[in-house]
């Protein structure tokens, strides 16, 4: 996809939405699939974000 994967340590996230794909919640402390923020704020599981 060109964009270049950036892991993140230390971020403080007070609460998240839901994937904007498929709608799953997105627990900090069971995370089940990996997920990304973009720029505009928008979450998706990554797998969902692949599928677009």
């Amino acid at each position: 996809n060109g964009s270049p994967e950036v892991i993140a340590e230390g971020v403080e996230v007070l609460e998240l939405d839901p994937c904007s794909k498929c709608k799953e919640e997105l627990f900090l402390y069971e995370l089940k699939k990996p997920f990304t923020i973009l720029i505009c704020g928008h979450i998706f599981h990554r797998s969902c974000l692949e599928d677009y």
